[in-house]
């Protein structure tokens, strides 16, 4: 099974509309239409979300300046060779702007409880490799800090990363991956980010140690397919 990953923004200002219009029309009619997409998650940017951005815990760069997304939708596809051109075609093709990749998924950490309902936030947080540092050197770091997100975030239910193997759409961002941090209540999202305050300047450091920056998103999934 293969994975598309498609982030898309508002090309005006209505960025509720633009997000009501993907998740209700554009997307229940391409699932519709093309049943080589085998699964479709869409995770909303959703503004009332609190508790915070991860940038106010772990130094993200222009938190202030808000998301330049509005929502990140995951296809799994079964297509093959001769489907694969006119699934990437409409993928790409969403509306708004549209930054997609085919990524690799790891799977670093599930649960019942993640698997059984969608988590009340979910943070998705696109990133740039550290300057200077090769793609192989990245990866391996990023397999390494595994090991304390799962120790230190005790309050996530799921711990997906994305790992971008390519681009599927000109000028699309250098972003190496993006981590997807699930949390079933608003609680283990605001109490239980870390287990303790060392624990959050380990993850902290470890972080800067392989990233350059990142984009977190607070979303809302939904599990179309």
């Amino acid at each position: 099974m293969m994975k598309l990953i498609a982030y898309g923004a508002a090309a005006d200002s209505d960025r509720v509309a633009y997000r009501k219009y993907v998740h209700d029309d554009i997307l229940p009619a391409l699932i519709a239409d093309r049943p080589d997409i085998a699964h479709c998650t869409v995770n909303l940017v959703d503004d009332a979300l609190t508790g915070g951005l991860p940038g106010a815990k772990m130094g993200a760069e222009d938190v202030d300046a808000g998301s330049p997304y509005d929502l990140v939708v995951e296809f799994w596809t079964s297509a093959g060779a001769t489907e694969l051109p006119g699934l990437i075609e409409r993928v790409t093709g969403l509306p708004g702007r549209i930054d997609a990749y085919w990524v690799e998924e790891f799977a670093a950490k599930d649960s019942v409880a993640a698997q059984s309902a969608p988590p009340v936030l979910r943070l998705i947080s696109p990133c740039w490799p550290k300057k200077g540092m090769a793609l192989p050197q990245v990866f391996r770091h990023w397999q390494e800090h595994v090991e304390k997100a799962n120790r230190v975030h005790v309050g996530m239910s799921r711990y997906i990363r994305n790992w971008h193997m390519a681009s599927l759409t000109p000028d699309a961002p250098a972003y190496f991956g993006a981590p997807m941090l699930s949390f079933q209540t608003m609680e283990d999202w605001t109490d239980r980010f870390y287990v303790d305050a060392p624990g959050g300047e380990e993850i902290a450091a470890d972080v800067g140690s392989f990233v350059e920056s990142f984009t977190p998103m607070l979303t809302r999934e939904f599990r179309l397919k």
